[in-house]
């Protein structure tokens, strides 16, 4: 059971679209935030921002146009798609040992998937130069470990 005072995990990859680089952020706590099952999609957008910014890895917009188009699907089985100024796409999937419930978008733009079952939830936010997705732990007891398909640069 998780205490009132939950603990907030969130690794985030970047993907860099002009140079297919990727970076982790490191993970960050939360406390007196709701529990897995009381928090909304904007919530866990919320958080998930919160930890970015305490990591140094804002997706706040800076405001300047975007070099990539992010699609970000319904269904994150689907794959993000990401198409830069050059004609390159490129996919990113989902963790593939997850089962998660279809996207919504909350009040940031970025898209939430619910893990199904009390699973870790995932969060898209496109970004100027690329994709941030967020893998979200609410206890210890889920696994840390989650694959991501990368396009090899």
């Amino acid at each position: 059971m998780i205490n009132r005072k939950s603990t907030f995990t969130a690794a985030s990859i970047v993907v860099a679209s002009t140079v297919g680089l990727m970076s982790i952020a490191s993970p960050a706590a939360a406390d007196d935030d709701p529990t897995h099952d009381a928090a909304t999609p904007d919530h866990i957008s919320s958080l998930v921002e919160r930890a970015a910014d305490a990591a140094g890895a804002s997706a706040t917009p800076t405001g300047t146009p975007s070099t990539v188009e992010v699609a970000v699907p319904d269904h994150a089985s689907d794959g993000i798609a990401v198409h830069t100024p050059d004609g390159s796409e490129y996919a990113v999937s989902s963790p593939t040992q997850l089962s998660l419930e279809s996207g919504v978008v909350a009040a940031d733009g970025s898209t939430v998937y619910v893990g199904k079952d009390g699973q870790p939830d995932v969060t898209v936010a496109p970004l100027n130069d690329g994709v941030r997705i967020s893998t979200v732990l609410w206890d210890k007891t889920q696994t840390s470990t989650f694959d991501y398909r990368l396009p090899l640069a």
